[in-house]
């Protein structure tokens, strides 16, 4: 009685806050990972960051293949194959040899995971809200900061209790459980669930005939003569940039002798300099 109380947008909210959370957490996290893979190959610092660069490129060109995939076989499916990119890139991980293990992990792997995640979610979010759409993206970038949140100290634990391989295979039991439950909860539109077209009705700015009418459609050549389409891709470019800039300095910090104490305000420097 109480699930049927609940609109059933907000376990949409739920899943897909799980699901980013988990993938961001591993994106932030790979400081971790990048300094003990560094000591125990001997690889230079170029080789050791090759994999995550190249994992942002590839971003670039996964991301338009993940948005058309989720117009054609749907939501469900795209996030479920992000959730077993995540899987499959901890699980190889752990047996990492060569340096080719590495960029394949962390390099098209984690890419692939993070298009199909990212654009899946935030798809996902916008069909079933439409009033409080700002509300539910504004939850949703709580994984931003609660993924570094939670996995930061649970990870540097685990690498220094278990090891590095056994922290990446136990790992990958987290987003191997999220697959079936993906496809148990997940329903790619409010008409797609039984008893829920009025709710999401409910949610949209003028009711029901809001929802039927929607907005209007935007095509790809549309949203490329619009302001506010190239407004919105610089605002995202920019905010990569940046947080790729920080986490350059803070790699080549050690390099430079730069002590621990002398990191956060050169960090918080740069950051404030940025505007």
């Amino acid at each position: 009685m109480l699930m049927r109380q609940i609109y059933y947008g907000w376990i949409m909210v739920g899943v897909s806050l799980a699901c980013f959370t988990l993938m961001w957490s591993l994106r932030a996290t790979f400081g971790l990972f990048y300094t003990v893979l560094l000591e125990e190959f001997s690889w230079s610092r170029a080789s050791g960051t090759l994999g995550y660069a190249m994992s942002w490129a590839l971003l670039a060109l996964f991301s338009p293949i993940a948005g058309y995939l989720i117009d054609r076989v749907g939501v469900r499916h795209i996030l479920m194959l992000g959730m077993f990119c995540l899987t499959l890139l901890l699980g190889l991980g752990s047996q990492i040899h060569r340096l080719w293990h590495y960029v394949l992990s962390f390099g098209i792997l984690l890419a692939l995971s993070h298009a199909c995640v990212h654009l899946s979610t935030a798809t996902l979010l916008a069909r079933w809200f439409f009033r409080q759409r700002g509300t539910v993206m504004g939850v949703m970038a709580l994984g931003y900061s609660l993924g570094p949140l939670l996995f930061f100290p649970l990870l540097q634990w685990a690498i220094l209790e278990f090891g590095w391989r056994s922290t990446m295979a136990l790992g990958a039991v987290i987003p191997l459980v999220l697959t079936p439950i993906i496809w148990i909860l997940v329903q790619d539109r409010p008409e797609d669930e039984p008893g829920e077209l009025n709710s999401a009705a409910d949610h949209s700015p003028k009711g029901k005939r809001s929802y039927n009418a929607r907005s209007e459609t935007w095509t790809l050549s549309k949203a490329l003569r619009s302001g506010r389409y190239w407004a919105l891709w610089w605002l995202y470019v920019l905010g990569v940039m940046a947080y790729q800039i920080l986490l350059c300095i803070k790699l080549l910090m050690p390099m430079l002798s730069v002590t621990q104490q002398q990191q956060a305000p050169l960090c918080l420097a740069f950051l404030l300099w940025l505007p």
